[in-house]
């Protein structure tokens, strides 16, 4: 996926984002690329100089000596004040995904979690329940470690056969795509539940529970003996260096 993509087909917009790199002499590379692309979806005016140079909560953009995008942090920085931009830089790499990855599930688990993005417990549920398979030896042995491969495999989620996820693609204004973002970085303050497995509301059955109101039916738990490494408690490891890709 080209990154510029990312961005739409407003060629006004490209250039104006073109305009204001290259003003500050800054490389144009796909750490950069993401950053602005989740610094306006954020709702971040490009147009002001001030915004530009810093990035939200506790961090601050500089350039150094050889153009490289420095993020540097606030000593008091902590888990609970991430900005979003950190929260998936630490995804990425504990779970090893590319962003387009990590997007794709982050859809997926939109779509599954009744449709239209808004239900924030709902989705957290849903990737909780795709998360739980990566750290099940049962599901491991069965389709592998990698969060992306358990969500994409053939028969698994439904919205994702159909196609129904792609337009939740890169929607980082939903309350869904913030439930993803919180759960696997381990920012959420929900908790995590041991369900292997949904369908449906409508699919009626003995033994599924319903964890929110008109949500999904979920079922088949993750037993202890069968539960490996937990990979959101692994400690930080965020890029706090966007180097050239």
């Amino acid at each position: 996926m080209n990154l510029w993509n990312m961005f739409g087909s407003d060629t006004k917009k490209l250039q104006a984002i073109k305009n204001v790199l290259t003003r500050y002499k800054i490389e144009i590379t796909s750490g950069v690329l993401l950053s602005l692309y989740i610094y306006i979806m954020s709702g971040t005016n490009l147009s002001n100089k001030k915004q530009i140079t810093e990035v939200p909560s506790s961090y601050a953009i500089a350039l150094n000596d050889s153009k490289e995008l420095m993020v540097k942090s606030s000593p008091d920085i902590s888990e609970e004040n991430l900005t979003n931009e950190e929260k998936i830089s630490q995804i990425l790499t504990n779970y090893n995904l590319t962003f387009e990855e990590f997007d794709t599930c982050a859809a997926i688990a939109i779509a599954e979690a009744n449709g239209d993005g808004t239900n924030y417990e709902e989705a957290h549920n849903v990737i909780n329940a795709a998360y739980n398979r990566i750290i099940s030896s049962t599901w491991v042995n069965y389709l592998g470690d990698n969060l992306y491969i358990q969500m994409t495999a053939p028969s698994q989620f439904t919205v994702y056969e159909s196609k129904a996820y792609q337009k939740y693609l890169g929607r980082f204004d939903l309350p869904g795509y913030q439930a993803v973002i919180d759960f696997l970085s381990n920012t959420s303050d929900l908790t995590a539940h041991n369900y292997l497995s949904f369908r449906s509301n409508d699919s009626s059955q003995e033994g599924r529970v319903e964890l929110v109101e008109g949500g999904n039916l979920y079922f088949n738990e993750l037993v202890e003996e069968d539960r490996l490494e937990d990979i959101r408690q692994k400690p930080s490891s965020l890029i706090r260096t966007l180097k050239k890709s």
